[in-house]
């Protein structure tokens, strides 16, 4: 209640102050100090903001609460990069917001229709250039509730908040200065985690998706921990699908005068130190009950007509899944037949080829294909019905999921022989 009735004050003083002109004085404002002035300056990246992308800047008192004076900027240049020369302030405290399309490091270009809003909160007595990006915009709820909620000092509340983040993705040993001071187109073990939770949060293709997993973070990270096994699940695999590689080459191509952090190493720790679940990971895992799964990626090659076999395939939940899998003989003289018929494929074809007279042999094709949504698909489990003759059948197995992450497709192709 406390946190609500002060934030209901301070919006009245906004109001007020906004229906004046644009750059207000809000008489009331209780802060200490006097009037100065500053030059305010900075990059606005989740990648770069582009050119015309609107800036504002909010006075904040002590508390964290607007006091109403506001001023407005654009975005000047490819990089992000944003000036507001002679600001008169009388708290330190300031709130910068960037609106507008952003290059995407992840895609290689602006994708079209999409508009981010990110913010920084800063103490502009400390540097007056401030950046905005994905690190400063994801703490700054945690900040505000440090502050307004358990009595920290400004400095104290963005340490705690910085180092709790970066404990979402077991980045907390790694030197990182304040946020605010950080840039994706500069070389350092800082900036480096900046690219890396970039290009994470940017690995979710999805535009409505994404927009969601940064509103929920931020939300969910106010008391200082990620609770959602979503969010956690979606970061570890959008890490588990991100080629780094193509991002600093995406990059460097845009920017070729800028100094490309090294970030593969820490999407790398991330991936080896986090118990978050990656949805890939359990696609073809399941209790052994002595069958053998054929989509396992080991190499099964050979078949031995005395074991069980079966098709087990664990899909990620809350995403479209589509996959494909096909049986075909690989020589008209086999005569194998290989039967996974079941009520759980949406579609299943039977093909018959066969060679000119008077050769017997004919080659049976058999495509099977299951097309549902995640949250609605328990494990698919498809014992094999039979196999017999002999011969060689080629297995291909093609999954793709809706386009959430930056790669989402898995595909393989076998041989099995008996």
């Amino acid at each position: 209640m406390k946190r609500t009735l002060k934030f209901a004050t301070s919006a009245l003083l906004l109001i007020l102050a906004l229906s004046c002109d644009e750059t207000t004085i809000v008489k009331n404002y209780t802060g200490t100090g006097e009037e100065k002035t500053y030059s305010i300056e900075g990059y606005a990246q989740k990648g770069p903001f582009i050119i015309g992308s609107n800036v504002t800047v909010s006075e904040l008192n002590e508390e964290l609460y607007p006091t109403g004076r506001v001023f407005f900027a654009t975005i000047l240049d490819n990089t992000g990069h944003f000036e507001l020369p002679g600001v008169i302030l009388v708290s330190p405290f300031i709130l910068i917001k960037v609106e507008g399309s952003s290059y995407s490091e992840v895609q290689g270009g602006v994708p079209t229709g999409e508009s981010l809003t990110l913010y920084s909160i800063a103490d502009i007595t400390e540097s007056e250039t401030i950046n905005i990006n994905i690190l400063t915009h994801l703490e700054k709820e945690r900040v505000e509730y440090l502050v307004q909620e358990e009595s920290k000092s400004f400095n104290e509340a963005k340490e705690q908040a910085l180092e709790e983040l970066l404990g979402v993705f077991d980045l907390q040993n790694y030197s990182v200065q304040a946020s605010e001071d950080l840039t994706i187109l500069s070389s350092n073990e800082g900036n480096a985690v900046l690219l890396a939770v970039s290009s994470i949060i940017e690995g979710v293709y999805n535009y409505e998706r994404k927009l969601a997993l940064i509103t929920n973070f931020q939300r969910d990270f106010e008391d200082g921990v990620l609770d959602a096994t979503d969010i956690q699940n979606t970061l570890i695999t959008s890490a588990f699908s991100l080629n780094t590689q193509r991002v600093v080459d995406n990059l460097t191509d845009k920017f070729p005068s800028a100094s490309i952090p090294d970030f593969k190493p820490v999407v790398d720790h991330f991936l080896n130190s986090s118990e978050y679940v990656n949805y890939f990971s359990e696609l073809f895992v399941r209790n052994d009950d002595g069958s053998i799964n054929l989509l396992n990626n080991e190499n099964i090659n050979s078949l031995d007509p005395t074991d069980d076999y079966i098709l087990y395939l664990n899909p990620p939940q809350g995403v479209n899944v589509v996959i494909n899998i096909t049986f075909e003989p690989m020589y008209y003289s086999d005569e194998a037949n290989f039967n996974a018929s079941a009520t759980a494929w949406t579609n299943s074809e039977l093909s018959i080829s066969c060679p000119p007279e008077p050769d017997p042999h004919c080659n049976v094709r058999r495509t099977y294909t299951l097309s549902a949504n995640g949250n609605d698909l328990q494990p698919i489990e498809i014992p094999i019905t039979s196999f017999t003759g002999h011969g060689t059948i080629g297995l291909s197995f093609d999954l793709t999921i809706d386009e959430l992450f930056s790669t989402s497709k898995i595909s393989f192709a076998k041989t099995l022989t008996w």
